[in-house]
């Protein structure tokens, strides 16, 4: 499990799930590449203006009060109509997002 800290990049690190502690986000994924046949990468936004977690699942649905977006390190195919693969803002270097 990579542990991406919320404001500080030099101090992600890799540990094992439910472990990564206050101002971690736990992520599973990057892509459809880290999940199973059948699941896509989802990075679900929190409360806090940060991703809350991302994970693999077989889908990935976003609502106002919810948001979520496709994570496609490496597959800019999975990105749903009207969205491209893009470079995450928030997220250390090779997490990639779909959105418009």
């Amino acid at each position: 499990m990579c542990c991406v800290h919320y404001q500080d990049e030099n101090q992600d690190k890799c540990a094992p799930k439910g472990n990564c502690g206050s101002g971690f986000v736990e992520a599973e994924c990057d892509g459809p590449a880290d999940c199973l046949p059948g699941q896509i990468c989802c990075g679900h936004w929190g409360q806090y203006n940060w991703y809350s977690e991302i994970v693999c699942a077989p889908d990935c649905p976003s609502s106002r009060q919810n948001p979520a977006f496709v994570m496609c390190a490496g597959a800019p195919n999975v990105c749903p109509p009207g969205t491209s693969c893009q470079d995450s803002h928030s997220l250390p270097d090779g997490f990639m997002v779909c959105r418009n």
